[in-house]
């Protein structure tokens, strides 16, 4: 797909005072129905064949996938672990249950059609619910949370709100939209509103931040129809869904630039859907023609680096490189085996220009071990290095995960030793079979690992099943998730040092 490419320059719109009222709450005791849902998975697709409600916008945990049914008035939990599916029904009959957003133990939602707001405690089966004053049609699927556990929600009659439950007060002030804001999104610092009718009849991304008092205005051109849905990538850009016409745009405020794609399908389709995954491709979903497509690194492009460790006499080096012409923004993330994040490092690459880097020393400063995350904007290349003593020992970098990995040799015995290296790239818990096998096939041993959201198990064969001798091994996730990997062979003698990398399946 050629894209085009159109040159924007943003307005500017001063707020008016913002309106605040508080508004009594409304609690209900609810009683949840947990049913089993059973799916079948062919290329990569999971179909559920039964028991699951026309389903409008979803979310996800560290262990459920919650969605919202708008004609069945439900809040819904999958669990993808058990395949149970859990429904509370939503106080209010006739509510549109739409935007739905995650907190601390807790979900709020937008209810379209009574104009309310509901947050449901799932652990005490609780719903609160708050009338949102002077709303004409909020949400859908506009809510998020921010760090100060405030609620914003938009509606398409030019209105956006901020909610605060600690006071029940709703905070909230006019937007210059004949139709929006429709969708929002959140960069770090600056919310984002998608609109369909500026105030001049033109589509347009709207940038407020929530600190000043001046609305940022980014007229779309005509042809990108009522945009929907929105996420922002890593690196600030905007990307967008166009209802009609089958448009993809994305918004680069730095560059002041907006790129539109063609997307496949009649202009009579019609999308709503939009999402970026953890390995930067942009999925939509055109609910016209049912038909579900991504564009493949559209949004950004990922390497991993499953292990490196700074202990013990080792030392490890990262050298990255920029494959193509033009700047490449690169972000490097540093986890430790829990998922939990030790550093961010940010570096701009020039024309094929290469770095290496020393883990602790040039980035990530203070580390002692974990795994990295490179996302870059362009296409780049790269590897681990590690060393200890006279060991060296050399892994390209894996530029993708799947639901099954492949090693097809270990060596554990008085001579060698083999260690392995997994991590999870997504954002749910996987659990994870690992087996090991004999030369001529029969199995030696299998183990179930609990793998937290971008998590690492890393061991010795040895350590893991218990054995020793040669073999084979391969690694399978289970639900949602995504794993890569590699492992080290090395002399127990410190001699001898060899990486390789896992086969991905």
């Amino acid at each position: 797909m050629t894209p085009q490419v159109h040159h924007l320059s943003p307005s500017s719109y001063t707020i008016p005072n913002e309106v605040v009222e508080e508004v009594e709450p409304s609690e209900t005791q609810l009683s949840p129905t947990t049913t089993g849902v059973s799916y079948t998975s062919q290329d990569g697709f999971r179909e559920f064949e039964h028991g699951l409600p026309w389903s409008f916008d979803l979310v996800f945990d560290r262990y459920h996938l919650w969605f919202t049914a708008r004609d069945d008035d439900l809040v819904c939990r999958f669990d993808p672990r058990t395949r149970d599916l859990t429904t509370w029904q939503v106080p209010t009959a006739d509510s549109w249950p739409i935007g739905i957003v995650l907190g601390d133990g807790e979900v709020w939602v937008v209810e379209n059609g009574a104009r309310k707001l509901l947050r449901l405690d799932p652990a005490t089966d609780t719903a609160t619910e708050w009338e949102i004053p002077e709303a004409q049609s909020p949400g859908g699927p506009g809510v998020l949370l921010d760090d100060e556990g405030r609620v914003w929600v938009t509606d398409r009659g030019g209105k956006l709100y901020r909610f605060d439950p600690d006071t029940n007060t709703f905070s909230y002030f006019s937007v210059p939209a004949n139709h929006g804001p429709v969708d929002i999104a959140w960069d770090g610092e600056r919310i984002w509103m998608s609109i369909w009718d500026d105030g001049d009849g033109h589509p347009a991304l709207f940038c407020y931040d929530p600190d000043g008092v001046t609305v940022w205005r980014w007229t779309l051109p005509d042809e990108f129809q009522d945009p929907y849905e929105m996420e922002v990538d890593p690196f600030g850009r905007v990307w967008v869904i166009a209802v009609w016409g089958q448009k993809l745009g994305c918004l680069d405020p730095d560059e002041g630039t907006f790129t539109v794609w063609d997307l496949p399908g009649t202009p009579s389709g019609e999308s709503y859907d939009l999402a970026i995954d953890p390995e930067g491709n942009v999925w939509f979903v055109n609910s016209g023609e049912n038909y579900v497509g991504y564009f493949r690194h559209a949004a950004f492009y990922t390497l991993y680096l499953p292990h490196f460790d700074v202990t013990g006499g080792w030392w490890t080096g990262v050298a990255l490189r920029n494959a193509e012409r033009g700047d490449v923004k690169v972000k490097l993330f540093a986890y430790d085996s829990e998922g939990q994040l030790l550093g961010e490092e940010e570096l701009t690459l020039g024309d094929y220009e290469r770095r290496a880097l020393l883990v602790g020393q040039d980035v990530f400063s203070g580390v002692e071990t974990g795994w990295i995350k490179v996302v870059s904007s362009g296409r780049m290349d790269g590897f681990v290095l590690f060393g200890n003593g006279g060991m060296l020992a050399g892994v390209s970098a894996l530029s993708g995960s799947g639901q099954e990995l492949v090693f097809p040799h270990f060596h554990q015995d008085g001579e060698w030793w083999t260690g392995v290296a997994v991590i999870n790239t997504g954002l749910m818990d996987v659990r994870m079979v690992l087996s090991a096998y004999e030369e001529n096939g029969d199995e030696l041993d299998t183990e179930e690992v609990e793998l937290p959201p971008l998590g690492k198990l890393v061991g010795t064969v040895e350590g893991i099943f218990g054995v020793s001798g040669q073999g084979s091994m391969d690694a399978g996730a289970e639900y949602f998730g995504g794993i890569s990997g590699f492992e080290l062979f090395g002399k127990q003698d410190g001699s001898s040092l060899a990486g390789v990398p896992a086969s991905v399946r």
